[in-house]
């Protein structure tokens, strides 16, 4: 069904019994072996719900089940700092999905990301600084568990939310990308004295890095 409907990966979690650890690797092994080649499976590791939750089982289930290649994990933005280092300390280089998700866990409630935008560029920062490269989607938005959670209302929302994480990520990209004139004040091309304030900075051409398209 997955490969009828064009996707190039599967979100799972795996269950909440600590002895069924083995067995669980044996299963996303199996599932791996039953799904084309370029199917990837996406553990959400999700907390409360799975054993996985902890980065250090998360990892030992992983490493037996099978390759970062098709292997892989989703991180939220409603983790902490420290879990989310502590998980990318873990397993960084499956890690290629975050769920953009500020649901509060105590009122229950999801705040509209225009509302928190410094909220949502302070966790993006910390994510590309861990070295996150891969994709990103609305997951919870404004509207979740209220008396408007319907379809019209929620997907309004998601849209105005996507176009704030956008426009962060965006921005996020330029500063992450120094400019010839960002590092020195040019804005032409440069001259012989200007190669050589060049060389002094260190100054070197950004190079493209490989992104992936949002979901």
């Amino acid at each position: 069904m997955a490969e009828r409907a064009g996707s190039g990966a599967i979100k799972f979690n795996v269950g909440n019994v600590l002895a069924d650890q083995h067995h669980y690797a044996e299963r996303i092994a199996e599932w791996l072996d039953a799904l084309p080649p370029t199917m990837r499976l996406l553990c959400e590791c999700h907390h409360g719900i799975s054993i996985a939750e902890d980065p250090a089982v998360a990892a030992a289930i992983f490493d037996a089940a099978g390759p970062a290649t098709r292997l892989q994990a989703i991180v939220h933005t409603h983790e902490s700092d420290d879990h989310l280092r502590t998980r990318f300390d873990a397993y960084g280089d499956r890690i290629s999905h975050v769920h953009v998700n500020f649901l509060n866990f105590t009122t229950m409630r999801a705040p509209r990301l225009i509302d928190i935008q410094d909220e949502v560029e302070a966790k993006v920062a910390l994510l590309h600084g861990l070295g996150f490269q891969g994709s990103w989607t609305i997951e919870f938005t404004e509207g979740v568990l209220t008396a408007n959670d319907n379809p019209d209302y929620l997907l309004a929302r998601a849209a105005d939310d996507l176009a704030v994480l956008r426009g962060v990520l965006a921005k996020a990209a330029t500063r992450s990308t120094p400019t010839l004139s960002s590092l020195t004040g040019l804005d032409s091309i440069p001259g012989p004295d200007d190669i050589a304030k060049l060389n002094e900075i260190g100054w070197r051409r950004p190079q493209p890095r490989a992104t992936r398209p949002m979901g």
